[in-house]
C-alpha cells in the first residue's frame, strides 16, 4: 500500500505545474504567475499571523520575485506602450509595499498587494477568455466557410437545378 508523504504531494504538485506551464498559452502564462504571486502572498500572511518570521519573508520574496522577475519581466513597453508602461509602475510599488510588509509587518499592506493582484488578474483572465472566445469563433468560420471552389461547384449545382 502507498503511503502518502509531503514529499510525494510535493513532487506531484511540481509535475501538475511544470505540465500547466508547458501546455499553457501565453496569456495562461500570465494568470499563473498572478496566481502564484498570490499564494506566495497568503503563505506570507499565514507566517505574518503565526509570528514566524523567517517563513514570511521567505514567502514575501518569493512573492516579490514574480511579481519583478515574472510579470515586470515581461512586459514590453514597444507593444504595450503606456498599458505596459503603467503595469511596470504597479508592479514596482507593489514590490516596494511587499518589501515594506515584511520589514513592518503590517498585515494591511500584504492584502492590499494581494487585492491589487487579484484585480489585475481577473482582467487577464477575461482577456484570455475573450481572445479564446475570439480564436474559437475564427477557426469555427474557417471551418465552415467554403472555399472558392467549393462556392463555384455550389453555384454550378444551383445553376443546373434551374437549366
Amino acid at each position: 500500500m502507498l503511503q502518502q508523504t509531503p514529499y510525494g504531494a510535493n513532487a506531484y504538485r511540481a509535475v501538475g505545474i511544470e505540465t500547466g506551464v508547458a501546455a499553457a498559452d501565453p496569456l495562461g502564462l500570465v494568470v499563473m504567475l498572478y496566481d502564484g504571486a498570490i499564494q506566495a502572498i497568503a503563505r506570507a500572511e499565514g507566517h505574518l499571523a503565526h509570528g514566524e518570521i523567517e517563513r514570511r519573508g521567505s514567502f514575501t520574496s518569493k512573492a516579490i520575485d514574480i511579481i519583478q522577475l515574472g510579470l515586470a519581466a515581461s512586459l514590453d513597453t514597444k507593444v504595450g506602450g503606456a498599458l505596459a508602461e503603467s503595469l511596470a509602475a504597479l508592479y514596482d510599488y507593489m514590490g516596494r509595499r511587499l518589501f515594506t510588509a515584511n520589514l513592518t509587518g503590517d498585515p494591511a499592506i500584504y492584502e492590499e498587494v494581494r487585492t491589487l493582484l487579484a484585480d489585475l488578474r481577473t482582467s487577464w483572465v477575461t482577456l484570455r477568455l475573450t481572445k479564446g472566445q475570439a480564436s474559437a469563433l475564427e477557426a469555427a468560420a474557417h471551418a465552415v466557410e467554403p472555399s472558392k471552389r467549393d462556392s463555384e461547384k455550389i453555384q454550378a449545382y444551383g445553376r443546373s437545378l434551374h437549366a
